[in-house]
């Protein structure tokens, strides 16, 4: 979640995170809007290692996909704008996977 010219930005992941427990969207919201600082988190190896096993884990996910034919398109690379584009771009295209959309 992030402020731009007074506009609210969510991710999915922010919403996520509204359904699971609201203080700490107020407590993002505060963080995006200059209210509060962002707390400090300390490295944790352990964090690091499941980050790294989900990311292992979707590729094999979207290959599968891939195998199967599929017509995927990958927007992990470029701006939020550009990606929210092209997200859109492929969605009206009828495109059958999106992945980092």
């Amino acid at each position: 979640m992030y402020q731009t010219n007074g506009a609210l930005t969510l991710s999915a992941s922010d919403l996520a995170y509204f359904l699971a427990c609201r203080h700490r969207t107020a407590l993002d919201m505060a963080v995006a809007i200059g209210a509060r600082k962002k707390p400090h988190v300390p490295d944790d190896p352990l964090v690091d290692a499941l980050v790294e096993r989900g990311k292992v884990h979707e590729a094999r996910y979207v290959e599968t996909l891939r195998e199967g034919a599929r017509e995927i398109v990958d927007l992990s690379i470029g701006t939020f704008r550009e990606r929210c584009q092209h997200t859109l771009e492929a969605m009206h295209q009828g495109v059958d996977v999106i992945v980092q959309g």
